[in-house]
């Protein structure tokens, strides 16, 4: 993870923050147990189960692959896997430091909210999930314990919206919204603000270099957080995250870095401008999904079994076409 905080400073870094602690601390206060089970509840549902069902053909859900030729622009690179990898520790650490602010008593309620943010941004994102299901193609890295790991629990169906973009833009928004709000001291606003931002862009990028989402999966997620939490983020907020994408990697050419971020951009403001005029916020999502399928000359099947070694999907029957890629 990219780590620019290198002068000494009396604040401490969010990084150094356990993310062990929360859990043993968690079911010592009733709200903040009755946070984590909501959490617990609301992953088990919304993010395991209807890929469990879908993977043990209880379900039988349309499964469409959403990588495009931009994807092309971004090389696989495994070296790239344990800043994926550090995602729940990101979302779990800040609690760490909630508690030392504020201590279990007086901190409960905080951290109480927060995780029921974390808990909602899973419930929300599970409202398209049970829709359809969205996948990638992931490449099989042999010898590679932490991809092991990755593709032995991940059956990987839920591509769209991509949860791990709406958490950490979203933990980014809601703690500098709390730093505000509670008169943090300038130093705490400071360093925090920029480790939160720059850790959350380092995951997003990780999540394409490691081919477990698409340039097609972020859009979708930060429209969903800027519809939802228009309080804490903007547009102004999203299209900042965007362009602050690969902008210090030094291993995407600039060429094809300018075509990464445009077809970002323009896919979220393509869902924003289009979810003005829908009922739900779903429906321009759902749409996208639809209308990629049949661009891309996918069938969509309505059930699948078994997986590859990389468990990509394979579907039973009949096989789906292999999609064309397309810069949509």
């Amino acid at each position: 993870m990219r780590h620019t905080t290198e002068t000494k400073s009396p604040v401490r870094s969010i990084r150094t923050f356990s993310s062990v602690l929360p859990w043993l601390a968690m079911p010592l206060n009733k709200k903040t147990f009755s946070a984590e089970l909501n959490l617990i509840r609301k992953v088990y549902v919304n993010f395991i189960k209807i890929q469990r069902d879908q993977k043990n053909n209880k379900t039988c859900l349309p499964l469409v692959f959403v990588d495009c030729c931009t994807d092309e622009k971004i090389p696989f690179t495994p070296e790239k896997v344990g800043i994926y990898l550090d995602f729940v520790k990101f979302f779990v650490r800040p609690i760490s430091m909630l508690l030392k602010h504020y201590g279990l008593r007086k901190g409960a309620s905080k951290c109480a909210h927060y995780i029921n943010f974390l808990a909602s941004l899973y419930e929300s994102a599970g409202t398209v999930y049970s829709y359809c299901l969205t996948t990638t193609h992931r490449p099989v890295c042999e010898n590679n314990k932490k991809f092991e790991f990755i593709y032995r629990n991940d059956p990987h169906y839920l591509c769209v919206p991509s949860l791990h973009i709406c958490i950490v833009a979203g933990c980014c928004a809601y703690f500098k919204n709390l730093f505000e709000k509670e008169h943090f001291s300038r130093e705490e606003r400071e360093l925090w603000n920029r480790e939160f931002f720059e850790d959350a862009v380092a995951i997003g990028e990780s999540v394409l270099f490691v081919k477990q989402h698409s340039v097609n999966c972020i859009p979708a997620a930060l429209y969903m957080l800027t519809v939802l939490h228009n309080d804490i983020y903007s547009a102004y907020d999203a299209i900042d995250f965007i362009n602050s994408l690969f902008a210090h990697d030094g291993i995407i050419p600039s060429a094809d870095r300018t075509e990464i971020i445009t077809h970002i951009n323009f896919m979220y403001e393509r869902l924003l401008l289009e979810g003005a005029y829908c009922d739900s916020w779903q429906d321009p999502v759902k749409r996208w999904i639809r209308s990629y399928a049949e661009q891309t000359h996918q069938t969509i099947l309505l059930q699948f079994k078994n997986t590859d070694q990389s468990n990509r999907p394979v579907p039973v029957a009949q096989h789906a076409e292999e999609p064309q890629t397309t810069s949509v």
